[in-house]
């Protein structure tokens, strides 16, 4: 029933009144024009800019100025010895079943002296199963297999069948690692670098520290720029959307931190900086605030002739809708029929067939037009929208589709998206329950404000 009620098809007559085409408005008077100023005013509003230095810490700078010595490498190297020390490893052979006895078979077929690639390829056609070689340390493996492995001190045995939640397993102990230490030579390397990020991040939040001392003291940035690497970008007309007044739009080059470039640019006053903040990209950055320019209203004698279009519109708007629904009401009164109102008012009678509620809306028709029409009783004049107006019409036939020629799977669609209704709804009864079992409120504005998206974003 449903199916067919989502995929019912109508047939419409109708005739157009377009709002442009009303004449029955005078133009309006300067006072008239001046009261819908002032109360559509915040459409006409600027909205308040900043103009903002972005100052960015050179890291690069930092790094090159930090030196780490061999005898700093070499100390962490003996320190830590035992981080750099490998365990045992055992090198194993694995092919992996999903039956017990397809395991036995191999693993006989590998006692016996056949390769274990062979003996899987013969027995199943390919090397699926197969898995080659790879080393392992005790607690890499599940306690069933490294319990054996582990325990042997000799090569070449074969262990097996041992199911895991992979599947049946049959090994071949290949190899035995012992234990050993990397030489200093093969882990140097990393060493430093971890010593470099170690100092690069103290020496950052040290003068991350130093820049929020001086900026409280009131200095410049360009008073830091003299004691800290740093290069500054300024961009102006900078809205609490991330607008530029400008065509580009110079904060895309922070890309996903140009929202937080834009609320720094907001929370100090002008002349002022916010505190030094760590970009996304790792890059120290701050915010100035340069200059700031106040919301304002463009002059009413500046909007003053789209006022006018707009009262115009509306004007039209609201006269075309109070002579559609007087003539549908003499229409009905007197019987009149839908051509001979198309006759009378000199209008085509047109034709919309096979809509549908769920299809794409075609012109002149609109989604509130397509839902009047399918809430009307057919042969019933109606009122409904269609694109910059109204409509006078009718259904003059109606469909639904053979329940024999249904597609299955369309159904069974239909019937998963039932269910996931279902439970969206039952879980929204749950929680509003819960919320009168306990005597609650939600303060949804303090959790959109918290969690929710900025009100800053882009």
């Amino acid at each position: 029933d449903l199916y067919q009620y989502q995929n019912e098809s109508r047939n419409v007559e109708f005739i157009t009144f377009l709002h442009s085409d009303y004449d029955g408005v005078e133009q309006p008077s300067d006072e008239e024009l001046e009261g819908l100023y002032e109360a559509t005013k915040e459409s006409y509003a600027i909205p308040e800019t900043r103009d903002i230095t972005v100052g960015i810490i050179d890291d690069s700078a930092m790094k090159a100025s930090i030196e780490i010595t061999e005898e700093q490498v070499r100390g962490i190297y003996d320190d830590e010895i035992a981080s750099f020390t490998v365990p045992e490893e055992r090198v194993l052979e694995q092919a992996i079943f999903e039956s017990e006895s397809e395991a036995q078979k191999i693993a006989d077929a590998v006692e016996e002296g056949q390769t274990m690639k062979a003996a899987v390829n013969e027995a199943t056609g390919n090397q699926d199963a197969y898995l080659g070689e790879q080393a392992f340390q005790e607690d890499g493996l599940i306690e069933d297999i490294s319990g054996d492995v582990f325990a042997s001190e000799e090569t070449g045995g074969v262990y097996g069948p041992v199911e895991s939640p992979l599947g049946w397993h049959v090994i071949v102990l290949k190899e035995i690692k012992e234990p050993h230490v990397k030489p200093f030579e093969s882990v140097q390397e990393n060493i430093r670098n971890e010593i470099l990020q170690g100092e690069f991040a103290d020496q950052k939040y040290a003068i991350a520290g130093e820049i929020d001392d001086m900026l409280a003291g009131g200095a410049s940035l360009e008073e830091i720029k003299q004691d800290y690497p740093m290069q500054t970008k300024s961009i102006e007309g900078i809205t609490t959307m991330g607008a530029m007044a400008s065509a580009n739009h110079p904060l895309d080059q922070f890309g996903e931190d140009s929202t937080l470039i834009t609320q720094l640019s907001f929370e100090s006053f002008e002349g002022e900086s916010a505190p030094v903040t760590e970009l996304s990209d790792g890059r120290t950055a701050i915010v100035h605030v340069d200059k700031i320019t106040e919301k304002s209203y463009a002059p009413f004698e500046e909007v003053k002739d789209d006022i006018r279009e707009r009262w115009m519109n509306d004007q039209k708007r609201a006269g075309n809708m109070d002579f559609v629904n007087e003539l549908l009401l003499t229409a009905k009164t007197k019987g009149r029929a839908l051509q001979a109102l198309a006759d009378e008012q000199d209008k085509a009678l047109l034709t919309a067939k096979s809509l549908k509620r769920n299809d794409e809306i075609k012109s002149p028709m609109t989604q509130p037009g397509t839902a009047q029409i399918f809430t009307a009783r057919p042969d019933n004049l109606i009122v409904f929208d269609i694109e910059n107006g109204l409509a006078i019409g009718q259904v003059t036939s109606f469909d639904y589709p053979d329940i024999a020629e249904i597609d299955e799977e369309e159904l069974e669609a239909l019937q998963e998206a039932i269910m996931q209704d279902a439970a969206d709804e039952s879980m929204s009864m749950f929680y509003e329950n819960k919320i009168d079992d306990f005597n609650v409120r939600v303060n949804e504005d303090v959790i959109r404000r918290l969690y929710g998206p900025s009100e800053n974003s882009m």
